[in-house]
């Protein structure tokens, strides 16, 4: 079986530690993924090594110094 390509991945640090940031594609479109250790992984259990999230946008609303354009009074 030929080994398709579907994504990338590009490791990241944080306060919390470091985890895994990219997309995959499926279906011609792109879906933005972060990847983390669990965590909370418990011994003697079937529980995953990591946990692959949809990453979500950055809200630009919680930004202090964000203008929300629509509010320029000109």
């Amino acid at each position: 079986m030929e080994n398709k390509y579907i994504g990338v991945l590009w490791l990241n640090d944080s306060t919390k530690g470091k985890y895994l940031a990219g997309k995959i594609t499926i279906d011609e479109k792109e879906i933005p993924i972060v990847i983390f250790k669990n965590n909370r992984k418990r011994p003697d259990k079937k529980d995953p090594d990591y946990n692959i999230l949809m990453s979500q946008p950055k809200d630009e609303t919680k930004d202090k110094n964000y203008i929300n354009p629509d509010e320029i009074p000109f």
